[in-house]
């Protein structure tokens, strides 16, 4: 069983894909604002509505860009520490769904180059 994140802009996809690719189970959830925070608890509650042990999850599908920056960032923190702990693969998701390549790190790819603002000046 593969876990699929797909954390883009204002929604979350997160799935089950089988041995067969077909995806079995799947929900979408709608992201507001700060609610990637929530990440690691939606996922597990996803996984524990489906009877999903985590020792069954065989590697993890996500989506590498285009997003905001924050929902890519933390989908892959969430991802590559979970791969890591478990010794699983993780796999870049393309538009069909299917994984594009097996690797043990991804970094996310970011559409443009991050806008930090400025530290306002503290008055003491």
């Amino acid at each position: 069983m593969y876990l699929i994140i797909n954390n883009q802009f204002d929604a979350l996809f997160l799935g089950l894909r089988d041995s067969k690719q077909q995806i079995s189970k799947s929900e979408t959830k709608k992201m507001d604002f700060g609610a990637g925070e929530k990440l690691l608890f939606l996922v597990h509650n996803f996984l524990k509505k489906n009877k999903i042990n985590i020792t069954k999850i065989k590697g993890i599908i996500i989506n590498r860009g285009q997003g905001s920056f924050t929902s890519l960032r933390l989908t892959s923190l969430l991802a590559n520490a979970w791969a890591y702990a478990n010794k699983i693969p993780l796999y870049s998701l393309n538009t069909k769904i299917k994984p594009t390549r097996k690797v043990y790190f991804l970094e996310p790819i970011y559409g443009r180059e991050p806008n930090i603002s400025q530290p306002k000046n503290k008055i003491c």
